[in-house]
This record gives C-alpha cells, sequence and structure tokens, in this order.
C-alpha cells in the first residue's frame, strides 16, 4: 500500500475494556490535551475527561446484532396471519374503546356532561397507542454498518468514546486478541462518528442498529485484502450480516489526483469501491488479479497505482458473502480537505504514547493552493468511483454524503475558521473544525460529519434535532454552535428553511390565542343555551 504520514495514521491501544477516569487512557488524554500545538493554545477536541460521556462498559441492551435467520415459508406464512389477526383484533378493541366515550341519547337527565369529543379522541388515541405498542416493538430496526478508519472513530476524546455502549464496535474484540501496531491512546470500544449517528436516530424516533468496522489510516482496499499486519478481519465485519445499510469512509488521501509526495490512489479507490459494493450486494466469490481491473498489465498497473509489477500480479482469492443482500443502500462519506496538505507552517509528530501532536519546524509541503481545491478534488474523486460502482447493475452507490463539502460551506457561511494555523484563530469567534494535526476532525468537525451522515441517509432534516440535541450537549457543543452546524448540514443538503425559533414562537403563541378565543366562543354559546332553556 501507499506509504502514509505517521501522523496522519491513528491505530488502537493496548489498554483494558473501559472509560472510568483513573484509567491509564484517562491521563494520556489529560497530557494531550496539555499539550496542544504551538500555533494553536487550544485543545479544539475540548478536554477528553471534562466532556466524555458516561462510562461504555454497560451491555448494549439490543443485543449484539446478531445475523437474523430465515423463516420457512410455511413458519413465516403462519407469523403473518397470526399478526393480522392481532391488528384486527386491536382495532377492534379500539373501535369499542372509542364507542364507550360516545355519549348516548337518554331519557333520563344526566348530572355529568358528555365528555367532548377531542377528549373522547385523546383517549381513544391514548389506548390505541398502548394497545399496538407491542406490535411496533416487534419492527426489525435497520442495521447499519460504518467501515472506515480514525475519521470515523473519531481519533480523540469526547468523540472516540462516544456512545460506544450503544453500538458494535466489531474491531474491539480483534483489539483485544492482537493489540500489536496499535496507539496505547486510543482504546476500544469506540464511538465516534457512528455513535453520534446513533444518537441522532434516537431523539428523531428511528431505530437503528449501529455497528462499525475501523481501523487506523485503513483504506477501502486494506479493508477488504485485509492488508494489516495485526490479522483483523475486518472484510469478515463486512461479510458479517446482512446489512440494510453500509457507509464506506476512504483513507483521507486516497482518492486524490496523484502527485509527487502525496499518499494518494484514486485507482485504488474506484476499484475497490467498486468491488466492495459488488459484494455487499452479489455476494459473489472473486479471484482476480489487480492488473486486471487497472491498466490491463503488470507494467501499466504498477505506473497508475505506483505499486510493484508484483503486487499488481499476484493472484487475489475473496471468499462469496453468504449474507449479501441485493437491497442494501451503500453510501459514500466524502471526507474533508486537510490543512496540513495545503498550508501548514511545519510538519508534525505525534506522540507514540499520549498522542500529542507537536510541530517539529521543519517546512510542510503544500498539495494545493486552498481548502477549496483540495475539496473539489476529493467532490470528484468521489462521483467518479461512485459513477463506476453503478456502471455495471450490481445496484451501485445510493448516494454520497458530502462531508468535505459541508466543512467547506461552514466557512463560507462564517461558521468555522478558515486558517486553523493563523495568528487569529483562536479568538476568531469561529468554530475550529480540525483537531492540532490538521488533518482530524475536533468535536466540532465530527458532530458536522455525523450530522451531514444523519441527514443524507435518514431523509432527515438535520435542522429537525434542534436545540436540544442531546449528542452536542453531550460532547461539550454549546447550543448555539449545534444549531449553527445543523443549519450549515441542512443548507448542504439542500433542505428548505425552518423557521427561526423566534417564529416559532410566535407561531405558537398565535395558535393559543386563536384556541382560546374559539374557548370563549363556544362557552358563551353554551351559556346562552342554558340561559334560555331556564
Amino acid at each position: 500500500m501507499p506509504p502514509t504520514s505517521r501522523w496522519a495514521t491513528c491505530t488502537t491501544s493496548p489498554s483494558a475494556r473501559r472509560c472510568t477516569a483513573t484509567s491509564p487512557a484517562s491521563t494520556t488524554r489529560a497530557r494531550r490535551c496539555a499539550s496542544t500545538s504551538a500555533w494553536r493554545r487550544r485543545c479544539p477536541a475540548a478536554t477528553a475527561e471534562a466532556s466524555r460521556p458516561a462510562c461504555v462498559t454497560a451491555s448494549d441492551p439490543s443485543g449484539e446484532g446478531a445475523p437474523g435467520r430465515a423463516l420457512p415459508t410455511a413458519s413465516l406464512e403462519a407469523r403473518l396471519a397470526r399478526l393480522g389477526s392481532m391488528i384486527q383484533q386491536r382495532r377492534t378493541l379500539i373501535m369499542s374503546i372509542s364507542e364507550s366515550f360516545t355519549p348516548r341519547r337518554t331519557s333520563s337527565v344526566s348530572t355529568l356532561p358528555p365528555l367532548s369529543r377531542r377528549a373522547r379522541l385523546l383517549a381513544a388515541t391514548a389506548l390505541a397507542v398502548a394497545a399496538l405498542a407491542p406490535l411496533a416493538a416487534r419492527a426489525e430496526a435497520t442495521k447499519i454498518l460504518f467501515v472506515g478508519n480514525s475519521y470515523t472513530f473519531g481519533r480523540v476524546d469526547p468523540v472516540m468514546s462516544y456512545n460506544a455502549a450503544n453500538i458494535h464496535d466489531l474491531t474491539a474484540g480483534m483489539y483485544a486478541a492482537n493489540p500489536s501496531g496499535a496507539n496505547s491512546f486510543e482504546p476500544h470500544p469506540w464511538g465516534g462518528v457512528a455513535g453520534i449517528f446513533k444518537q441522532f436516530t434516537v431523539e428523531a424516533g428511528l431505530d437503528y442498529d449501529v455497528s462499525m468496522s475501523a481501523r487506523n489510516a485503513a483504506s477501502l482496499r486494506g479493508h477488504f485484502l485485509n492488508t494489516n499486519t495485526a490479522g483483523w478481519d475486518l472484510r469478515g465485519n463486512i461479510g458479517s450480516q446482512a446489512w440494510d445499510k453500509v457507509v464506506l469512509q476512504e483513507q483521507s488521501d486516497e482518492p486524490l489526483t496523484k502527485q509527487p509526495g502525496l499518499a494518494s490512489n484514486p485507482a485504488y479507490f474506484s476499484t475497490y469501491t467498486n468491488l466492495i459494493e459488488n459484494w455487499i450486494h452479489q455476494g459473489n466469490a472473486l479471484s482476480y488479479r489487480e492488473r486486471d481491473l487497472i491498466g490491463g498489465s503488470n507494467a501499466a498497473c504498477a505506473a497508475i497505482t505506483g505499486a510493484s509489477t508484483g503486487t499488481c500480479g499476484t493472484l487475489r482469492n475473496i471468499a462469496a458473502n453468504s449474507n449479501a443482500n441485493a437491497a442494501a443502500d451503500v453510501y459514500l462519506y466524502q471526507t474533508w480537505a486537510r490543512p496540513n496538505l495545503v498550508n501548514a507552517p511545519s510538519t508534525t509528530v505525534t506522540d507514540d504514547n499520549t498522542g500529542a501532536v507537536t510541530p517539529t519546524g521543519q517546512p510542510a509541503q503544500s498539495f494545493y493552493t486552498s481548502l477549496q481545491a483540495m475539496t473539489a478534488d476529493l467532490k470528484q474523486a468521489y462521483a467518479n468511483a461512485a459513477a463506476l460502482a453503478g456502471a455495471d447493475g450490481s445496484g451501485g452507490i445510493k448516494g454520497v454524503a458530502p462531508v468535505g463539502e459541508a466543512f467547506m460551506r461552514a466557512i463560507s457561511e462564517g461558521v468555522a475558521t478558515p486558517d486553523m494555523y493563523a495568528s487569529t484563530a483562536a479568538t476568531d469567534g469561529l468554530l475550529d473544525l480540525w483537531f492540532d494535526d490538521g488533518t482530524h476532525a475536533s468535536k466540532y468537525g465530527s458532530y458536522l460529519s455525523a450530522l451531514t451522515l444523519f441527514g443524507t441517509i435518514t431523509g432527515l432534516d438535520p435542522a429537525s434535532l434542534g436545540l436540544n440535541e442531546i449528542a452536542a450537549r453531550d460532547l461539550g457543543i454549546s447550543a448555539r454552535d449545534a444549531l449553527l452546524l445543523q443549519r450549515v448540514a441542512s443548507d448542504q443538503l439542500g433542505f428548505a428553511a425552518v423557521p427561526e425559533p423566534g417564529s416559532f414562537a410566535l407561531a405558537g403563541l398565535g395558535i393559543g390565542l386563536l384556541a382560546l378565543r374559539r374557548r370563549r366562543k363556544v362557552g358563551n354559546a353554551v351559556q346562552g343555551a342554558r340561559f334560555a332553556a331556564a
């Protein structure tokens, strides 16, 4: 594989599965946040223990996401028949309940006033909800898998461990079995962007069973071929269930146009996006050489990819995916422009023990003239990969989550700082979307990523999460900043503008006044009728 810069590579730790404030990882995180970059006197990810969520050792109440088994046709028909019978019984029950609240004309004079129509409807609705609740509980959750690296699992707290108890970290067990090549400052289990997404679905009333298969600096090629030296079966994670939805996140510089000194490989990106998408949808066993898919010969493949002719000619045998799902929705997670590839004042090094990022004072190479230029390159690369995956009729890519474009929109709309290295970056009053290393996201960037993914995948407006959104509060993001980032994601995805909170308040007041006026009119009419009868 093409080399990846040391400070952009993130791996895991040999620490125990815990997140208590006294763990070795806690001390490490505190040191890391205390030693921020020399050009910025702040920690964009916030102090880990100050805003870290509750300990993530609790078991998932929804279970471990074991794959479902197909039922025999007769059994399935029987269950459907029973379900239909139960629905009919509850419908009859609801009708009888509603009728019981309907006043009947009698010759005797009642001493109690009849229930209003609204009261009858409210009572019937409440009982209907109670009656149908068991049926709703039987609906299966939407199974979604996030495939990626530290851009998905979050790199640092408070994002890295966020909501880990409520998602399935599929590499946690692999790491526990063999932590070789991992970073001690990134302990499992991880929550990350997937954990934030899960919280959004809960608040939106959606039932999502969220899993994540991530490894530091992993490319999609690395996931599919299991190129990691630790023996983690990442492809096995992809094939472990019949997923309803899968999100693919590529290594950050892999999709970029090839340049001297840049570890990019757009041919690998497009090729392995297509192979993974086909394997998810069709599940066929594969036997191929990369030269057959790229260039047509060992020499041409080597020239295009930068790999050796031996690598291009190696036979790759991939077992069939027994859990393939032709109806699965596959999405691409478009990543963001990296300041450390644009205008970094120097290179950096990452401490192997603490994860602290320190400038070296050595000049850094620039590969793009601006963040906008790099974003445009990423946008085109993701569009190309999606087009290739959809050209063979295998099902293709459902959509691209434009996270990188949302980052640029946050800058253009005056929400995020345009230059993390500027002397005014710490005092300009704008949000910093990047961590100290200039490649990973800060908690604000991860929150914006999750918002954009949420809107893309669910079709719901991220702005609907609103002022009291829980994940933002847990991450230490103010309500004001959460609303700003929600609006950025909403605008990027093309949702219609939502009235400001003040407009909602005025609308609510108006509705309340109309209701009060109507009630007074009805009350006056009733009193008049009683007076006439007397």
